[in-house]
């Protein structure tokens, strides 16, 4: 299963007197990012955060450049001038040990990936970053026909389409809310980072 295979680290700062149990609960129930794995939330210090942490980007589109643990990962960040909405539509899931471990999907998916890489570091805007990830999944082979007439009604309602990885998961990137897609999850990029607020 997901969360026999992946784990995720989330490092949060919270604000003094925050409910952190109550913190921890929400990030771990986040649906299609958190839910599926087996997360662990660490608290910790903004000098910890500051000393260890800050090397990555928050907010925004971030490229990871080189593999690697947040401390050796290289990154960037495709810079975003005006509000950039991510309009998602899930299908279903798909086996993502299947994918990884067939030799024709790793070679697709690592030829791909090298060249596009090239290609988004020439030109890191927001609308080359969806036209290249929909020509990435397409290189892939794994976009279903479903998937291909959601895609097709967000190219027409959005900047552009793609196909979430590995999901059978279609994303568009708008710079509205608007969508005639059903059941639909809609999210606002923040430019600023991740803070959490009191309610």
């Amino acid at each position: 299963s997901t969360r026999e295979k992946h784990t995720r680290e989330c490092f949060v700062v919270a604000a003094d007197g925050a409910d952190k149990a109550r913190i921890e609960r929400e990030i771990k129930e986040m649906p299609n990012y958190f839910a599926d794995y087996d997360t662990t939330v660490h608290f910790i210090s903004m000098e910890e955060f500051k000393a260890n942490h800050s090397g990555i980007p928050h907010g925004g589109c971030v490229i990871r450049i080189k593999e690697g643990s947040p401390v050796n990962a290289k990154i960037d960040k495709i810079p975003i001038t005006k509000p950039i909405y991510v309009i998602t539509k899930t299908l279903s899931s798909l086996n993502t040990s299947d994918i990884i471990e067939n030799p024709t999907y790793q070679k697709r998916i690592n030829d791909s990936g090298h060249k596009l890489l090239e290609e988004i570091l020439k030109n890191s805007s927001i609308e080359n970053f969806i036209k290249l990830s929909r020509k990435f999944s397409e290189d892939a082979k794994l976009i279903s026909p479903e998937l291909y007439e959601i895609l097709n009604i967000m190219d027409e309602e959005c900047i552009g389409s793609s196909m979430a990885m590995l999901g059978n998961t279609a994303f568009g990137l708008s710079y509205t809310p608007d969508t005639s897609i059903e059941n639909t999850i809609i999210t606002k990029i923040n430019n600023t980072g991740i803070k959490y607020k009191k309610q």
